[in-house]
């Protein structure tokens, strides 16, 4: 039986580990699921390796995006870490954005099988080695840009209809400097009214490859990428199509296409009529007027390089820029801060211990409707209130550092997005 879709999988990550190292892992594995967010996959009991391959590959491998192997001297001395190893690459040759991690767990020497996994030392669990593997677990994270440029691709996930869109992808990274994005596949309901808007008010434009679907009320095609069309048209945005060989759309989407016509799919990203369509996408394009970042708010005094950590792990969530008060530098930094807050996607407000600027800030976003996430630290004597202007607001209440770091990503994971890398997908 194969593997199940990538986008319909119900695990973020199974762990590889030896029973030897559970008293490591087992803090590991809760903070991942019960403070980070993700979804764990994890097997606390002490199994015979034929059973636990029998066990392991269906029931954890295939039901992740990804795999954490914590390697030690426990591990590399059992008769299945290679086989897990190997049937985890088997996945990723599968689907390029299946994550392998090595997280290196004390001071025994790596195995040369490991050569293709992402590498990350571990002797104890603190908020550098938790950044980096929040990090790591995005799949095919792209390279870091503004979003100035954003286009927002409307595609199918699936394989067998994957290289024509993998052609427009390299064109328009290549060719023209857009950065592309869509809706994140671990999704698993289409959502118009806020999710998808969202995403698409941060882009300048739209382009949609439409597959052939055998659904003549859908005009032969998928009507999710139907929906995406239309909310871009409802949002004023351009949009340039391409649609396989026996997809019938409605005219008045046709009409209001750029060039008021529908392309061909393309056979390469080579393809002459793809150079000449993408020319006459980019006259078209004008960039958004609300450009997507969000905003952290936070004490001035706090450890600045706990914050660069928290930011930097939005901004890998979120594929969005995150900004920071404190950094702005304009000459009139106070207005800016206020402008900023009015037109972000969210604002995430740390109001541990009362700081001012970050209450200010979280203000300002309430008074503007900017969604608003709270975290706090628990006060030393456990009473868990906030300031009466936030009671109805769900607060993330967090015990140190560790934590603090978790609770963010748990929260930028409801704004994530995908960005398409070209050379990875």
């Amino acid at each position: 039986m194969p593997s199940p879709a990538f986008n319909k999988r119900p695990k973020d990550v199974f762990i590889s580990y030896s029973h030897a190292d559970i008293a490591q892992v087992e803090p590991l594995a809760r903070w991942l699921q019960g403070v980070a967010g993700l979804d764990v996959w994890w097997d606390t009991r002490q199994l015979t390796a034929g059973t636990r391959l029998s066990s392991a590959l269906p029931g954890g491998l295939e039901s992740a995006r990804g795999a954490l192997f914590c390697v030690s001297h426990g591990w590399t001395k059992s008769t299945w870490c290679e086989d897990e190893f190997n049937a985890a690459l088997q996945e990723r040759r599968a689907n390029r954005r299946y994550r392998i991690i090595a997280l290196h767990l004390d001071d025994c020497k790596v195995p040369a099988f490991l050569a293709n996994a992402r590498y990350l030392e571990m002797r104890t669990l603190d908020t550098e080695v938790a950044a980096s593997l929040l990090q790591a677990l995005v799949p095919e994270p792209a390279p870091w840009s503004q979003g100035q440029r954003d286009v927002y691709l409307s595609r199918s996930w699936h394989a067998a209809e994957a290289e024509p869109g993998d052609h427009i992808c390299l064109a328009l990274a290549r060719g023209y400097g857009f950065r592309l994005v869509g809706d994140s596949p671990e999704y698993l309901a289409f959502d118009d009214e806020s999710r998808i808007r969202r995403i698409m008010e941060g882009c300048g434009a739209l382009i949609g490859v439409l597959p052939y679907r055998d659904d003549a009320a859908s005009g032969f095609t998928s009507k999710w990428i139907i929906k995406e069309v239309q909310v871009a048209r409802d949002l004023g945005r351009p949009y340039l199509l391409f649609a396989a060989e026996g997809v019938k759309l409605d005219a008045a989407i046709t009409a209001a296409a750029v060039g008021a016509q529908v392309s061909p799919l393309p056979r390469s990203a080579d393809d002459q009529i793809l150079i000449q369509t993408l020319d006459l996408f980019e006259e078209n394009y004008r960039a958004s007027t609300r450009p997507a970042y969000s905003f952290f708010a936070t004490s001035l005094r706090s450890d600045a390089s706990e914050t660069d950590r928290a930011i930097a792990v939005i901004e890998q969530i979120t594929g969005m820029q995150c900004l920071l008060g404190q950094r702005l530098q304009s000459q009139h930094a106070q207005q800016e801060i206020v402008d900023r807050i009015q037109q972000a996607q969210f604002l995430l407000a740390d109001i541990s211990e009362n700081h001012a600027n970050s209450l200010i800030e979280a203000g300002v976003a309430r008074g503007a409707g900017t969604r608003l996430h709270l975290m706090c630290k628990t006060p030393d004597s456990g009473e868990l209130q906030t300031r009466f202007m936030f009671r109805d607001l769900e607060v993330n209440w967090y015990q140190n550092a560790l934590e603090r770091i978790g609770a963010a990503h748990r929260i930028a994971r409801l704004y994530r997005r995908r960005v398409f890398n070209p050379a990875a997908n």
